[in-house]
C-alpha cells in the first residue's frame, strides 16, 4: 500500500534596501509531497492484528454470598467468583471479546474468560479470532481484529 502525503510550504522572500533597489518581499508556495510506502502484511485484503497468547481458558463460577476461600498463607477472603480451567476443541473461533483486566479477557455472551500473557489490547466488544492449538491445556492464540 502506499501513501502519499502532500503539504504547502509557503516561503516569505525579502530583498533587503539597497542603494539600487526598493525593499521587496514576496511570498510564493511550494507544494512538497513526501512519499511512504507501508507494507502490510503478505496480502493486501488482510488487515494487521494485534495477537496475544492464551495461557488458559477459564469459565467464571459464581459463588453464594459469603464463600471464604483459604489463602496461601493461611488467611480466609471472601471471594464471589472463582474461575475453573476449560477445554475447547482445536481451531479457530470468531468472538468478541472485552478486557476484565490486565490479561484477563471475557468471551462476550460465552461465560468464557481467556488469560493471557503480556497482552495490552484495551478491548470493548472488539472481534478478534481464538485460535486452540493445544485442547488439553487450553493454549492458542488471540488475534484481534481492526
Amino acid at each position: 500500500m502506499l501513501y502519499v502525503v502532500c503539504s504547502r510550504v509557503y516561503l516569505n522572500l525579502e530583498v533587503f534596501r539597497t542603494p539600487l533597489f526598493a525593499v521587496r518581499t514576496f511570498s510564493r508556495s511550494l507544494t512538497v509531497c513526501f512519499c511512504m510506502a507501508l507494507f502490510l502484511g503478505a496480502s493486501p485484503e488482510k488487515e494487521l492484528s494485534l495477537e496475544c497468547d492464551v495461557e488458559k481458558i477459564l469459565e467464571a463460577r459464581e459463588l453464594p454470598t459469603g464463600s471464604m476461600i483459604l489463602g496461601s498463607y493461611g488467611d480466609l477472603t471472601e471471594v464471589s467468583t472463582v474461575f475453573v480451567p476449560q477445554t475447547l476443541e482445536k481451531g479457530k473461533y470468531e468472538v468478541t471479546v472485552s478486557r476484565e483486566s490486565e490479561n484477563l479477557y471475557v468471551v462476550d455472551g460465552e461465560g468464557l474468560y481467556l488469560k493471557t500473557s503480556v497482552c495490552m489490547e484495551y478491548a470493548t466488544m472488539q472481534k478478534a479470532v481464538l485460535e486452540v492449538v493445544d485442547s488439553q491445556y487450553g493454549f492458542g492464540t488471540l488475534y484481534f481484529l481492526d
